[in-house]
């Protein structure tokens, strides 16, 4: 990947200008982005809350994702907010798993989806 690209990118998400990184990152052949692309692309998507899109690119990249924490973290996030309370959990409990350091963002998520997934079969 282009450094100068990536420090653009770097700077955009700094910036919040989560619509420009999508558009940047579109601007550039489905086969040329990679896996870091893809999941800057899903990143952006799930910052816009444009889940199901965030949900399609990852599982685009799933092979090179599956030893990845961060990768389970998004896709986690999109299924969460997708209303998909079980599947969620369940990429945030890998997440977790994949991860060398201790994460308050996958527990917390491990927290909530417990707790929809509770709420939900009492109603």
């Amino acid at each position: 990947m282009d450094n100068s690209l990536l420090s653009h990118l770097d700077s955009l998400d700094a910036q919040n200008r989560h619509n420009e990184i999508i558009s940047t990152i579109l601007g550039i052949p489905e086969e040329e982005r990679g896996y870091g692309l893809a999941c800057r692309l899903a990143r952006a998507y799930n910052n816009t809350e444009q889940f199901d899109a965030a949900i399609s690119e990852l599982l685009s990249v799933s092979r090179e994702g599956e030893s990845d924490c961060m990768w389970h973290y998004r896709l986690g996030y999109a299924l969460y907010y997708s209303d998909r309370f079980e599947e969620a959990l369940e990429e945030f409990m890998l997440a977790k798993s994949k991860s060398v350091a201790d994460n308050e963002w996958f527990e917390a998520y491990i927290l909530w989806s417990i707790a929809k997934i509770q709420l939900k079969s009492q109603q």
